[in-house]
């Protein structure tokens, strides 16, 4: 194994178990995203420009540590191990992510955590019914809001201000690299005026990615993963609605092709009505009320689509997501009562 990765494997050592010379026998290769530093410059900022992903084994071939290695200037890798490590020193939550340590040198930046090896909840979303499927689901966002609700004690310099969010300013780049991307003035100016409706809501770290491959369950009780996001986003609901969204695609994933999730969250079916009935007990949880959780539902979909553009992603990815906001534009367009629409509220 190369003697950089090695050192930095032995820094991360917690049970001394790294500190001894260890095979590539021993190690398996999940993910590859290219050499550090880059030989090929790639368009874009994302991770996956460069490094790659570890499975260390113990002596008798038994998964043990999933590890991170990316170039020592990776911004995201350091943000996720800040956010485990103070995640695992807080009594309250240190079961709800993987123990986590991290090292770096001039070059490399590591971060190794337990292996997890629960159920994905991917895999069990589509297979269950639909009071289990409810049910899972308050018990994720609940765990998901514990965590959020902590955070601002845990990692105050996360926070991007003491204040409240104003929801309009976070959203108008959003808008403006929609504008950019074709979006009609129409369009712009209703979804600008119901996100100001929203007016200001209090300031909660998100996870930022939290969908069904980043939660496990494991040992009666569910995992987190992937905080590579955490407190980029500081707006409160945005992974509720990021999470239903992407609970529905699993659950349905050949309607992705005859409409979009907006189109699934307006029908009369009962899947559609629990995802909205979850939307409202999650809003009625964080003290937002009607306009304010229509206007974040605004903003997750304007920022999502945005972020994938500036991300240099192929437009199959965003492609779609402009759609559902062209959607939410001529539904606001359309419509005087969206919140009853979209979220069921009366």
């Amino acid at each position: 194994m190369n003697p950089k990765l090695r050192q930095l494997l032995a820094a991360c050592s917690v049970e001394g178990d790294l500190v001894r010379p260890i095979r590539w026998s021993e190690a398996l290769i999940l993910q590859n995203y290219g050499a550090i530093p880059p030989a090929v410059g790639k368009h874009g900022f994302y991770v996956w420009n460069r490094g790659f992903n570890l499975l260390l084994l113990g002596r008798r071939g038994e998964p043990r540590y999933f590890c991170k290695c990316r170039p020592a200037a990776d911004q995201n890798l350091g943000r996720e191990t800040a956010v485990l490590r103070a995640l695992n020193r807080d009594p309250e939550l240190s079961g709800v992510a993987p123990r986590t340590r991290g090292a770096r040198s001039e070059e490399l930046q590591l971060q190794v955590s337990e292996f997890v090896p629960g159920r994905p909840y991917a895999f069990s979303v589509p297979r269950l019914g639909e009071s289990q499927w409810a049910a899972s689901m308050r018990d994720i966002l609940t765990v998901a809001r514990r965590v959020s609700t902590r955070a601002a004690a845990l990692l105050p310099d996360f926070l991007a201000g003491p204040g409240p969010v104003v929801l309009h300013e976070v959203a108008a780049p959003c808008l403006t690299e929609l504008a950019s991307a074709g979006l009609g003035e129409d369009q712009l100016r209703a979804l600008d005026a119901a996100i100001r409706r929203a007016g200001t809501l209090p300031r909660l770290l998100q996870h930022g990615d939290l969908w069904p491959a980043n939660i496990l369950w494991h040992q009666g009780s569910w995992r987190l993963l992937d905080f590579e996001s955490f407190g980029r986003v500081q707006v409160p609901l945005y992974d509720v609605h990021h999470f239903v969204r992407t609970c529905g695609s699993l659950r349905r994933p050949r309607s992705e092709a005859t409409g979009g999730w907006l189109d699934r969250l307006a029908s009369r079916d009962r899947e559609a009505a629990l995802c909205r009935e979850t939307i409202r007990r999650e809003a009625g949880e964080l003290g937002l009320n009607a306009a304010q959780a229509l206007g974040v539902l605004l903003y997750y979909l304007v920022d999502i689509t945005a972020q994938f553009r500036l991300r240099g992603v192929p437009r199959s990815f965003w492609g779609p997501l402009a759609l559902e906001v062209q959607r939410a534009a001529d539904t606001l367009n359309a419509s005087a009562r969206v919140e009853e629409v979209l979220l069921g509220w009366p």
